[in-house]
């Protein structure tokens, strides 16, 4: 018998042999190209600890195909992380606990390295937080917005800014969103704290 009546065969019967492990299994048992519809010959278990035993003879190897594809499709890479975490995260998160417990070095210099490359994220995080435990209403302020602002002049007195504040102080129910904070100087942010606008504007001009 051919090849290709072995294969008509086994197609028609809904089986086929594996050619590694010799056993006739149902052929959802066994992986498919998407383009030609060509089953492998050998079942999805085979085929899997093959890869395994490849991978580990070939750890560089590995490690570079898959960082350039890392590289090549960084949006699937997101998207297939995020489904795992959200699926796995009672498990990922206590995988990240006992490897942050064992690995105490590595990981506070992780969290040192992020912060000094994230130093928006991190002011950002902390303003949200400081606006959380205040009982404000928070939103998500991007980084690149928190740096703008930080680069204009101040938008009570035109000086150098550097700082970000409230309009509407947080101690005053104002919210922690974009509509709510402004470029600063530290003059200005230490003078007007948690001061209504208003009072603390006519306050200054007397």
């Amino acid at each position: 018998m051919s090849e290709n009546d072995r294969e008509a065969e086994d197609t028609a019967t809904r089986e086929k042999a594996c050619t590694k492990c010799g056993l006739v299994r149902p052929l959802t048992d066994y992986y498919r190209r998407k383009v030609s519809g060509y089953v492998a010959s050998e079942c999805k278990g085979c085929a899997s600890h093959r890869s395994t035993d490849w991978a580990k003879k070939n750890r560089a190897r590995r490690r570079e195909i898959s960082q350039a594809w890392v590289h090549r499709n960084p949006e699937k890479r997101a998207a297939s992380y995020l489904a795992s975490y959200v699926k796995n995260k009672s498990r990922a998160l206590a995988s990240q606990a006992r490897w942050s417990e064992e690995n105490k070095p590595r990981h506070r210099a992780l969290i040192k390295k992020w912060r000094a490359a994230n130093k928006e994220l991190v002011r950002e995080s902390w303003l949200r937080r400081y606006a959380r435990v205040r009982g404000a209403t928070t939103a998500k302020i991007p980084g690149w917005w928190m740096a703008v602002l930080r680069a204009d002049p101040c938008s009570y007195c035109g000086r150098t800014g550097g700082q970000i504040d409230h309009a509407h102080a947080i101690g005053g129910g104002g919210a922690h969103s974009v509509e709510n904070v402004v470029s600063c100087c530290p003059r200005c942010n230490m003078s007007k704290q948690d001061t209504p606008l208003l009072p603390w504007l006519l306050r200054r001009a007397i």
